[in-house]
C-alpha cells in the first residue's frame, strides 16, 4: 500500500503514539472465522487544526438497510456483500502526519526516525472520512448516482438494459443488490481490480446480523441470535430465568433525591442499555420504549434501573430465536401513538410510531416529547408531527430506489379529534397557542403526502412504542412487527 516513508521529524511537528491491536472475528452464528492483528495509531494525541481537520464519516443508517433489502426481495434481485480489506490504507493522507516507529519495526539504523504517513492509517481522527471520500469517488467513477437522502447508498440505473442497482456502504462492508446478477459479478471484478477484496458472496450477514433469505415467500429474515447469547453471558446474566416482556406495566424508575452511584456501576449499565439500543435498533423493534425509559438514567443508575434492564435482558433470552421479516408489497403504512404526560418529573409525554413497507418495519421510535402538553390531543399531534417526518424522508428515498409511492401514505391514529386536527383545524382556545411547527401534519394531508385514519386503541401497532404493555397486548403487537401485517 506504500503506507509510510522513514524521515526526520521536524521541529516542533507533533508525533503520534501506535499500538498493535489483536483480536478475533467471529461471523453471524459466533463462530470464529480468524484472527487479526492490526497496527493502529493513538488519535488521541492529535492536534485538530495541525494532524486533522474534519473528520466527520457517514455509515447507512439502519432504516436505509432494511428498506434496501425489503426492496430487493420484493423485486427478487440478487443481494450480495462484500468486504473492502485494509480500506483505509487506501487513503492519500490529507497533510503532514508523523507516527513513532511501531514496537517490534523500528529500524536499526534509524531508530530515532519517525513514520511520514502517505496513507490513512486506522485509529486517525480523519481516516474514515478520507476513505470515504476515496470510496465515493470511486463509485462516481462506476457511474453510481449517492441519493440525496441517504449519504450511504448510491443507485445505478440503465434504461437501455433496464439494469436497477443499489449499493449500501458501512464503512469497509458493502451490500450489492441488482436486478441483473451479472452486473454484481462485473461489480465485484471491478472493486478488486481497485481494492484489496474478500467476496462474501449472497449476503449472510452483516454487521454481525444473521440475514437469512427466503425466495419462495420473497423476504429476508434478520437475527442477533448470537450477539444477544453473547451479551447475556458477558453481563453474568445466563442464571436468570426468561420473561414474556420486556418491562413490567408497574415498574417505577423515577430517580430517587440523592441517590449516588459508584462510576463502576455507571459504566456497567451504559453497556448494558448500549447494549440493547444495538438491538432494539437493528432487529427489535418492541424494545424501543425499554431502551428509551432506561437510556434517561444513565449519569446515576440506582438498583431499580439494574433490575429493569436484566428484566430487559431475560426477556431477550426467551425470545433470542425471534426473527425481523423484510418483505411484503411496496407501499408505506404508518402508526402514530403517544403516552399523555407518561413523564413524572417534567410532565412531557412520550412519542411512539413505526412506519411499514409491506409486511417490514423500516423505521420506529420512541422518545420524549421536547414541550410539555396540555392535553391527550395535543400529545397525539406532536407524535404525528414527528412520525411525518420520516415518512416524508421514506417517500423521497423510495423515490431515489425506483418505488415512488403513487397514492398518499396511510397514517393510523387512535384519537379521532388528533385527525380532526391534521384534517381542518381551527383556531381555538384550545390550539390558539401552537408554534407555526406543530402544523406540518395538517400541511402534509392538504397536500396529499398522507391520509388520516382511525383504529381502535387495541389494534394500535404503535402502542408498543409509548408504554410498557402487558404480556397479551404485548405479545399481539410483537408478532405483528416481526412477521408482518397480514400475519396479525
Amino acid at each position: 500500500h506504500d503506507v509510510k516513508e522513514l524521515v526526520d521529524l521536524p521541529p516542533g511537528a507533533n508525533v503520534i503514539g501506535t499500538r498493535w491491536v489483536l483480536s478475533k472475528k467471529f461471523d453471524a452464528d459466533g463462530n470464529l472465522q480468524k484472527y487479526k492483528a492490526r497496527l493502529v495509531a493513538q488519535g488521541f494525541t492529535q492536534r485538530e487544526g495541525v494532524d486533522f481537520s474534519a473528520t466527520y464519516s457517514p455509515v447507512v443508517a439502519a432504516p436505509s438497510l432494511r428498506l434496501m433489502l425489503s426492496i430487493a426481495a420484493n423485486k427478487g434481485h440478487a443481494v450480495e456483500a462484500l468486504d473492502i480489506s485494509t480500506a483505509f490504507l487506501n487513503s492519500d493522507i490529507d497533510g503532514d502526519v508523523y507516527i513513532k516507529q511501531p514496537p517490534g519495526f523500528v529500524d536499526k539504523d534509524h531508530p530515532n526516525k519517525v513514520w511520514k504517513l502517505k496513507k490513512a492509517l486506522y485509529g486517525l481522527r480523519q481516516s474514515p472520512r478520507l476513505w470515504y471520500n476515496t470510496l465515493h469517488e470511486f463509485l462516481l467513477q462506476q457511474n453510481f448516482v449517492r441519493s440525496d437522502y441517504e449519504s450511504c447508498l448510491y443507485t445505478r440505473k440503465n434504461s437501455v438494459t433496464g439494469e436497477d442497482t443499489m449499493i449500501a456502504v458501512y464503512v469497509d462492508d458493502l451490500v450489492l443488490s441488482s436486478n441483473i446478477p451479472s452486473v454484481v459479478s462485473n461489480l465485484k471484478t471491478s472493486f478488486a481490480s481497485r481494492f484489496s477484496i474478500t467476496d462474501l458472496g449472497p449476503l449472510d450477514s452483516i454487521l454481525g446480523i444473521k440475514v437469512t433469505r427466503d425466495r419462495h415467500n420473497k423476504c429476508f429474515y434478520l437475527s442477533q441470535a448470537s450477539f444477544i447469547r453473547d451479551a447475556i453471558s458477558k453481563f453474568g446474566l445466563d442464571f436468570l430465568p426468561a420473561c414474556r416482556t420486556p418491562m413490567n406495566t408497574a415498574t417505577d424508575l423515577t430517580p430517587t433525591p440523592g441517590f449516588k452511584s459508584s462510576l463502576p456501576d455507571s459504566n456497567r449499565y451504559r453497556s448494558m442499555v448500549g447494549t440493547l439500543a444495538w438491538v432494539a435498533n437493528w432487529t427489535r423493534p418492541e424494545l424501543a420504549f425499554t431502551v428509551h425509559k432506561l437510556q434517561r438514567y444513565q449519569s446515576n443508575p440506582e438498583p431499580k434501573h439494574f433490575e429493569a434492564a436484566q428484566r430487559a435482558f431475560r426477556y431477550l433470552k426467551g425470545t433470542q430465536s425471534e426473527r425481523l421479516r423484510l418483505g411484503g408489497d411496496l407501499i408505506l403504512r404508518a402508526y402514530t401513538d403517544a403516552d399523555f404526560c407518561q413523564d413524572r418529573i417534567d410532565g412531557k409525554s412520550v412519542t411512539g410510531y413505526v412506519i411499514m413497507l409491506g409486511d417490514s418495519p423500516i423505521v420506529w421510535a420512541s422518545k420524549l416529547q421536547t414541550a410539555v402538553t396540555t392535553s391527550t390531543v395535543e400529545a397525539e399531534y406532536l407524535a404525528l408531527r414527528s412520525g411525518l417526518k420520516d415518512i416524508m424522508w421514506l417517500r423521497h428515498l423510495l423515490v431515489d430506489l425506483s418505488c415512488p409511492q403513487a397514492e398518499s401514505t396511510p397514517v393510523i391514529e387512535d384519537n379521532s379529534a388528533c385527525i380532526e386536527w391534521a384534517r381542518d383545524m381551527v383556531v381555538s382556545r384550545k390550539t390558539r397557542h401552537f408554534h407555526v411547527s406543530y402544523h406540518l401534519a395538517k400541511e402534509q394531508v392538504n397536500l396529499g403526502t398522507i391520509r388520516m385514519h382511525y383504529a381502535k386503541t387495541s389494534d394500535q401497532l404503535a402502542d408498543i412504542f409509548t408504554k410498557a404493555l402487558n404480556a397479551e397486548v404485548f405479545e399481539r403487537h410483537q408478532h405483528v412487527l416481526h412477521n408482518g401485517l397480514n400475519c396479525a
